[in-house]
């Protein structure tokens, strides 16, 4: 792998590696053409981004001239429209490798007029075995290149992916033990509380951490997910910020550890008639938005974990102006609404419609068919 992220790398880099006859192996191979639409193009193609993703990750270089697999000249392929020939790699592999891989990076980088070589960075994968689904293949890399994994390699690989999702429900299920709690970061006002985890799958591997040594700024400092203003300070697992002053008792904070998951508490406000659940959507709508934006500025890859909880919310009601649903609606009989995870699993999407099975499951809650914040035909209208 070229030791740059893949937005550095340029013309350099790859004069570099034919320079200094860096050859195939582990983490780095060579293709001299563009794969095509033909299985005998695509299954080499797809063969050697799998094998990354389920060892060590690494980058396909294409147009690459290569001598038994040492790289020898930089030829590059005629790419006439470069976003519509990515658009066409990233549809392949979403559709040729099962499960999808998430985070793959591509870098065209020009090393002659009308000519380029495309670098194709595939991360290490905490969701494989990655399969070719156009041969029902998986595959492996070793210093010889790729090669198809044998039954212990693959029972290996399945176990790893079901650890990793398993830390995940576990940090979820310790930390909402914490607030139960209320072992928090800051001390919080008493009453029932939102919990908004998102949870990046790279964070609960044994490898991964962030630098915060630089984020501690007011420019970038993620705050609580409503608030008028707020204090921040690190502590042991990272930055905090939470509303009022070092001292105080708060309604909110938002958790960034240094792994770069993020957890934002809220004490629910109930009011003399309950819950405004409309009030709250809009403020998780906004906040998840704004983390997820967090996460990518830490260079932290999706998938992301979301995970909505309430914690402490026995008795509570549902506030509606309409005053029959107001009287016709029954109190929540369990302390804790703990709900199922979704996965975000591109950098870009529409936090409405990613968080609409959560909120739909809250109103559930209630013994209402649905949130009110969208129409009939799924679009988002707000507060009703």
């Amino acid at each position: 792998m070229i030791p740059k992220k893949i937005h550095e790398i340029g013309l350099d880099e790859l004069q570099a590696l034919v320079a200094g006859s860096v050859a195939e192996g582990r983490t780095i191979e060579y293709k001299r053409e563009m794969p095509g639409k033909a299985s005998s193009d695509t299954v080499p193609f797809l063969a050697a981004i799998s094998s990354f993703a389920n060892t060590s990750g690494g980058d396909l270089l294409i147009g690459v001239e290569a001598v038994e697999g040492v790289p020898t000249a930089l030829p590059g392929v005629e790419v006439a429209n470069p976003d519509q020939e990515i658009l066409r790699l990233e549809q392949l592999m979403a559709t040729g490798l099962e499960p999808r891989l998430h985070g793959v990076g591509i870098q065209l980088v020009r090393v002659a007029e009308g000519r380029c070589v495309l670098v194709i960075r595939a991360p290490r994968s905490w969701v494989a075995p990655h399969r070719v689904g156009r041969n029902d293949k998986f595959y492996g890399r070793n210093s010889a290149g790729k090669y198809p994994l044998d039954v212990g390699e693959l029972r290996t690989a399945f176990t790893l992916s079901e650890t990793v999702a398993e830390r995940i429900r576990n940090f979820r299920a310790e930390r909402i033990a914490r607030i139960y709690g209320r072992e928090t970061p800051v001390p919080l006002h008493d009453g029932g509380c939102m919990v908004l985890h998102l949870l990046p799958l790279a964070a609960f591997t044994e490898q991964h951490g962030v630098d915060l040594s630089d984020y501690f700024s007011k420019s970038k400092i993620i705050g609580p997910m409503y608030s008028l203003g707020f204090s921040a300070r690190i502590n042991l697992d990272g930055v905090v910020t939470f509303e009022g002053g070092h001292d105080e008792r708060s309604r909110t904070y938002t958790q960034l550890f240094r792994s770069g998951a993020i957890e934002a508490v809220e004490v629910l406000y109930q009011g003399e008639h309950g819950i405004s659940l409309p009030t709250y959507e809009q403020q998780l709508k906004d906040a998840v938005a704004r983390y997820a934006d967090a996460i990518a500025e830490l260079d932290v890859e999706p998938p992301l974990y979301v995970f909505l909880s309430f914690v402490g919310v026995r008795g509570s009601k549902l506030y509606l102006p309409d005053a029959f649903w107001r009287h016709g609606v029954p109190s929540l009989r369990d302390d804790n609404l703990l709900l199922p995870e979704i996965v975000i699993e591109q950098k870009e999407f529409e936090p409405h419609r990613v968080l609409r099975p959560l909120f739909d499951m809250v109103w559930n809650a209630f013994g209402l068919p649905g949130s009110r914040s969208y129409d009939e035909e799924g679009n988002w209208i707000g507060q009703q």
